[in-house]
């Protein structure tokens, strides 16, 4: 048997999948025995494939359900095509279940093998792959139960349709005898833009004994889910983890990372929730993405999302809710306060969250000239009516630990947090308001985006502050190549022979500023914003102390 097969099976029942159309061969034996082992599946044998998928297609019709349909690898899956194509434009969902040979093994003349996965990509709503793997590999085990939940969730979401799950198998008929797999099932309530009442009801009963962690990622400013949120987070079994770039403006200074970056772990484990509720994009913190993994399998993700792929950062995600963010904590909120929970949740994020801002505040106190100690005194300075704009490396990360809670909008590109086009991205946002709209970069981001800093249509609102610190000193952070041979020929700028920044600035029109010292950052810091004139502050420190301030600063220290 195969651990991958028998989860599919499983999935199929716990989806709502009766009938299942099976067309014989060895290559999909692994699912035709999974299949057939599940009480709750109904099995339709067809030989011909091109028959079979158009027998799954009236079956799906007629009962306005799912069908699955399975066959083994090579040209069998061609057969389905027509039907397929069929289904795709009639709306008619089909969970389509291919067997295929191992990746490694396609274009190499081995028998009954061609290429299969994505082969019916413009006719299907998604194609998934799904590689052989052990029953002891944990990732894969997760990936393969992500993505069946996935395909499954997709093909009857919206306009139903055909869905592809390629599997690929390496001796098939190896014989060998598995553990039963439990997998999670991903369940999808679609509430639309507002949270019906039934619904709020029976989510809110769910979560009345419980431990309640929200988790906010990146999005733009919302005032009245600020508002809704704080009004939640009263309820005494409620707790809100949330990234500066979430832009909800509690009460919280800085971001995850500077509530919980010196938590140790069993300070850490006694926070663990019994349920996550997560909403916005990717999140900066990689301590509360591996603190959320680790949690016991009880524990439940909702995610608050739309979105098209099924994302399951924490590897826990159960339950996908289609609803307005601010119609969901709203009545959920009222319905869960009727229930007069006690718990002592919140307030013990609260006590160790103020713990963590003392020891926060004292290390800060210990600090030399450093970027992180730049980085504190600017964000405390940055009037509340600017815009704020960050590069992706260190300059996110120290927004992350000092943005202040009431800034009116902090952005990062951190869809894929790439270096490239931070500056340009920044001029497009000055461009956009009448506001100060201020990017702080770090000077290898600086200087991969130098085509944006010339742009002939910078307007005066744009103010840059740059951390001169031989560059790329994330390198110098990241564990997996702090101390790799080469570090600062090949990854950083420190021995690059450059332009100064000065000459540059000047020579494209900039004000240019300069400091190197607390006194001289707070004196520039006072005239940064004093003339409606683009502006470039370049501020210099050692990169031989910064990378090992910020580890520490994350480190365990209650």
């Amino acid at each position: 048997m195969k651990t991958s097969a028998l989860i599919a099976a499983e999935l199929l029942v716990q989806h709502g999948v009766k009938r299942v159309v099976s067309s014989p061969g060895s290559r999909n034996a692994p699912l035709t025995e999974a299949i057939n082992r599940c009480e709750g599946l109904q099995v339709t044998d067809v030989i011909d494939e091109r028959a079979a998928a158009f027998v799954a297609l009236g079956l799906a019709r007629q009962s306005r359900k799912p069908v699955a349909l399975t066959c083994t690898s090579g040209t069998a899956l061609l057969n389905y095509a027509p039907a397929v194509a069929e289904a795709y434009y009639q709306g008619v969902p089909l969970v389509v279940l291919s067997a295929d040979r191992p990746m490694q093994w396609i274009d190499q003349e081995d028998s009954q093998t061609i290429r299969q996965a994505g082969a019916f990509n413009n006719i299907v709503k998604g194609s998934f792959d799904i590689p052989d793997f052990h029953e002891m590999d944990k990732e894969m085990v997760w990936y393969a139960t992500r993505s069946l939940n996935e395909a499954m969730l997709m093909c009857s979401s919206g306009k139903p349709g055909p869905v592809h799950i390629n599997m690929q198998y390496n001796n098939p008929l190896s014989g060998q005898k598995v553990k039963e797999p439990q997998p999670r099932v991903v369940r999808q309530l679609n509430g639309e833009d507002d949270l019906n009442i039934t619904l709020a009801k029976e989510l809110a009963a769910e979560l009345a004994d419980k431990r309640v962690l929200i988790v906010a990622g990146f999005m733009p400013p919302d005032h009245k889910l600020s508002n809704k949120l704080r009004h939640f987070a009263m309820l005494p079994n409620v707790a809100i983890l949330a990234e500066a770039v979430a832009n909800l403006h509690l009460s919280e200074p800085g971001g995850i990372d500077r509530r919980i970056g010196m938590l140790d772990h069993d300070t850490l484990n006694s926070l663990l929730p019994d349920v996550v509720i997560t909403i916005g994009g990717a999140l900066i913190s990689r301590k509360v993405k591996e603190w959320l993994r680790g949690a016991p399998a009880s524990m439940q993700h909702w995610s608050l999302s739309n979105a098209s792929v099924l994302a399951d950062c924490f590897q826990h995600l159960n339950l996908r809710i289609t609803c307005s963010p601010v119609s969901f904590f709203a009545r959920l909120g009222r319905f869960l306060s009727a229930y007069h929970v006690r718990s002592d949740y919140g307030a013990s994020w609260r006590k160790v969250s103020a713990l963590a801002e003392k020891a926060n505040i004292a290390f800060m106190g210990g600090q030399s000239w450093c970027d992180i100690v730049a980085h504190s005194m600017i964000f405390n300075t940055i009037p509340e009516q600017w815009n704020v704009c960050c590069s992706n490396g260190t300059s996110i990360r120290y927004a992350e630990l000092f943005c202040k809670a009431g800034q009116q909008q902090l952005s990062c590109n951190r869809g894929t947090s790439g270096i490239e086009g931070c500056t340009s991205t920044a001029v497009g946002m000055a461009l956009a308001t009448p506001q100060p709209t201020l990017l702080i970069s770090g000077d290898m981001s600086l200087r991969h985006d130098y085509g944006g800093l010339a742009l002939p249509c910078v307007p005066g609102n744009f103010k840059i502050i740059v951390m001169n610190n031989g560059g790329g000193d994330i390198f110098r952070f990241i564990p997996s190549t702090a101390t790799i041979e080469g570090l600062e020929e090949h990854f950083t700028l420190k021995n690059m022979m450059q332009q100064p920044l000065r000459e540059q600035a000047e020579a494209l029109g900039y004000q240019y500023l300069s400091a190197n010292s607390p006194e001289s950052l707070r004196k520039v810091l006072k005239t940064l914003g004093s003339a409606h004139q683009k502006t470039i502050l370049e501020v210099f420190t050692s990169p031989d102390v910064n990378a090992s301030a910020l580890r520490n600063f994350l480190s365990p220290r209650i």
